[in-house]
């Protein structure tokens, strides 16, 4: 081999090698970025998640239930009678 195919040769390595260095820098930060995206998605969906117990808490509220009885126009029952059964009766 001449000392001209040889140069050729490393340089065409060198060549190699380094567009494989950019192509792979340039892959991580694009991942890198949709990580970032993914992680910010994640916080907006943790805040989300915590608003929706405080609603659902709210919601389950005694004085919710009885706002939303008069608003309906529902009455308090008056006479509440409860049914014995003989024996022992499973509950779940």
């Amino acid at each position: 081999m001449g000392n001209v195919t040889l140069n050729f040769l490393v340089a065409a390595l060198v060549c190699i090698l380094g567009v494989f260095y950019i192509f792979e820098v340039n892959n991580m930060a694009t991942k890198g970025y949709q990580i970032k995206t993914l992680e910010n998605q994640m916080g907006d969906l943790k805040k989300e998640n915590e608003k929706l117990k405080i609603q659902e808490a709210e919601l389950k509220s005694m004085y919710n239930i009885e706002e939303k009885t008069k608003e309906l126009n529902m009455v308090a029952p008056k006479d509440v009678s409860y049914l014995n059964l003989p024996g022992d009766v499973a509950m779940k």
